[in-house]
């Protein structure tokens, strides 16, 4: 992954574009550029809300990580103390209060909790939500955990199904790929046989509707159809054994490639 202060750096210097390309790009392994911190003990969402981040971009590391919410600095201050001291936003302030509401109370070095700064500055709703009480709050943040595990629970059961289709599916790859193989096996046996039979109208061996019956004189057979007659027959039967080995080539490689799409 590289620096994991690169995200620290980014927000510092406020580039926001590329910082938000950074977080989609590492995806669900860029928890550690969340988390580390600087030298003051500061992680990225401190440094998003003191630099007053886009609120989209805030909002992104707030959801990214929980531990990255519940952090402290090295005066003990907590995203939420920072909210309130620089004036965030009222979705990132009910959005930290949602997810850790028991930092309402956490007093840092000097004493003071996000509820005790001077909150002239925020706007009627945030000081609304930062006053509820906290075991308000807290009920919140069971029922919506409770929630989000149910909605994890059912998205895992859709999951398992999804994974047994595929299986199923798999399976029927293997067995119709497995049927075209020994189709294509037995080609060799069925093509020898069609020889044989070439070779047989060649030597003018065969019986029935193909020949005359015994000369009485000459006890020999007579042909009744001429060799140029012969000759078209059997152009013909190589033709139509050529095209069925090629249809079933066909058949063979779609069904090929239908199976590695499916990622088996």
């Amino acid at each position: 992954m590289g620096n994991n202060k690169e995200l620290l750096n980014l927000l510092k210097a406020e580039n926001w574009d590329k910082a938000k390309n950074l977080i989609e790009t590492n995806g669900d392994g860029a928890r550690d550029i969340f988390t580390v911190p600087d030298s003051s003990g500061q992680n990225s969402l401190h440094i998003a809300i003191w630099k007053k981040a886009p609120e989209s971009l805030t909002l992104t590391i707030i959801e990214a990580s929980e531990e990255t919410v519940t952090a402290k600095t090295k005066n003990q201050s907590t995203p939420l103390h920072f909210a309130t001291f620089y004036a965030a936003p009222c979705k990132i302030i009910e959005a930290l209060i949602r997810s850790y509401p028991l930092a309402l109370d956490v007093k840092n070095e000097y004493g003071v909790t996000p509820r005790t700064y001077d909150l002239c500055k925020l706007d009627s709703r945030s000081k609304e939500l930062l006053l509820k009480p906290t075991e308000y709050w807290n009920e919140i943040f069971v029922k919506e955990t409770i929630a989000r595990r149910e909605s994890l629970k059912k998205l895992n059961r859709e999951k398992q199904r999804r994974i047994d289709e595929l299986e199923k599916e798999s399976a029927s790859y293997v067995a119709r790929l497995g049927k075209y193989k020994q189709t294509e096996d037995d080609l060799p046996s069925k093509l020898r046989k069609v020889e044989e039979k070439l070779a047989t109208i060649e030597d003018g061996k065969i019986t029935g509707a193909n020949v005359a019956s015994p000369d009485k004189k000459t006890k020999r057979f007579k042909k009744t159809e001429s060799d140029a007659t012969l000759e078209k027959r059997i152009e013909c039967l190589e033709i139509k054994l050529s095209e069925a080995i090629n249809a079933l080539d066909r058949k063979v490689s779609l069904a090929s490639d239908t199976f590695v799409e499916e990622g088996w």
